[in-house]
């Protein structure tokens, strides 16, 4: 107001001040995980007082609308690779301030399991069986048998397992090897190896020339197979027309034949187990 001399009377005037709230965003989360393949939904993240949305990757996936506050980001095959990325957000001010709100989350990336049971195998009977099976990427484990042996732990990725009556009767067993995934996958894995139980004829080979016979049908008859134990101190295996030779890469015994006697030479003694039926 402003007070005049007299006879002058008082002036008054009335200005308007508004004002402009700084722009709010969040997030939700400072991190999070999806498994390979899938999208990602912003459902949590928050604003007010902003005049746009712009959302950007340290990655080189896409969002359905960038300028949303709540969009779904679908993943590169480069983020992937790179395992995890940022996720920026940022929410632009109203007029007439100048300085933006913005906020970060990092989005990982879980893979599904990647698992082998092993190779099928084969135990004595009367023997354990130590299993060999390799998992990446997985929560936890289960192995599970189609026949009445059991398992030291079915729990870990390589128990050792003890074959039952009935494996030993039908000469054999499935073991199934099933791996949970991490957090948040779903998908579980499944793999199978076949364990055959059989007799075993067990010898020793000297150093040297020997002859060599088996009463057991083996349970396999390739001879490269047969002989894998023994394979770095065998020189050559013979029938009485073909011959495998491992060093030179020749073989045409092929299959190993039980009525048919071998001659062998080693660089050592070694001691080889056949297993397979009478």
């Amino acid at each position: 107001a402003a007070i005049g001399y007299e006879p002058c009377g008082t002036a008054t005037d009335c200005i308007s001040v508004t004002f402009t709230k700084a722009p709010l965003v969040e997030i939700g989360l400072a991190e999070d995980q999806i498994c390979f393949g899938a999208d990602y939904e912003f459902v949590l993240t928050q604003g007010s007082n902003y005049s746009a949305i712009q959302w950007s990757t340290s990655g080189e996936g896409l969002f359905s609308d960038p300028s949303i506050l709540n969009p779904t980001y679908v993943p590169d095959e480069e983020d992937f690779s790179l395992g995890c990325v940022d996720i920026t957000v940022e929410a632009l001010p109203v007029d007439p301030c100048s300085t933006s709100a913005m906020d970060v989350m990092e989005l990982c990336f879980v893979s599904f399991p990647d698992i082998d049971a092993g190779d099928d195998d084969f135990v004595c009977r009367g023997e354990s069986f130590q299993l060999d099976a390799d998992a990446e990427s997985y929560g936890y484990v289960l192995w599970v048998t189609a026949g009445d042996g059991t398992f030291s732990n079915p729990n870990i990725l390589n128990p050792v397992y003890t074959p039952g009556m009935v494996d030993d009767r039908k000469n054999g067993v499935k073991l199934t090897l099933v791996v949970y995934p991490e957090t948040p996958c779903t998908d579980i894995a499944v793999d199978n190896m076949f364990l055959g139980v059989y007799d075993c004829h067990e010898t020793n080979i000297p150093q040297g020339w020997s002859g060599l016979s088996s009463y057991l049908e083996p349970w396999n008859p390739d001879v490269e197979v047969m002989f894998e134990s023994v394979q770095e101190e065998l020189i050559i295996l013979q029938d009485l027309y073909n011959s495998w030779w491992p060093a030179e890469n020749f073989n045409t015994i092929g299959n190993w034949a039980r009525t048919d006697g071998c001659r062998i030479k080693v660089t050592d003694n070694v001691d080889l187990t056949v297993a397979g039926l009478p």
